[in-house]
């Protein structure tokens, strides 16, 4: 299936997931995988889960839609997100 912004995604529960602040660094945590996130990345996955559901295209303007896009495939490939259509 094509990830596209106006996919509708389901993010994961927020109990499978956490933020750690190391220095000025932010790191995403996952499945026991620690990612370097810049702040608009961190931003938007916080986006992500404050919606049952939601389309990309409509997460707000931290990252334009390129980097939403690449965003939202590289998830959905870990497994964060789901796709429902």
């Amino acid at each position: 299936m094509v990830v596209t912004l106006d996919s509708l995604l389901r993010a994961a529960p927020r109990e499978s997931y956490r933020f750690l602040e190391d220095g000025e660094k932010t790191l995403f945590e996952f499945n026991d995988v620690r990612y370097q996130v810049p702040a608009p990345v961190a931003l938007t996955i916080r986006a992500m889960s404050e919606h049952a559901t939601f389309r990309a295209r409509n997460l707000g303007d931290h990252l334009d839609e390129h980097g939403r896009l690449q965003l939202i495939r590289h998830l959905t490939d870990i497994g964060f997100l789901t796709v429902l259509q």
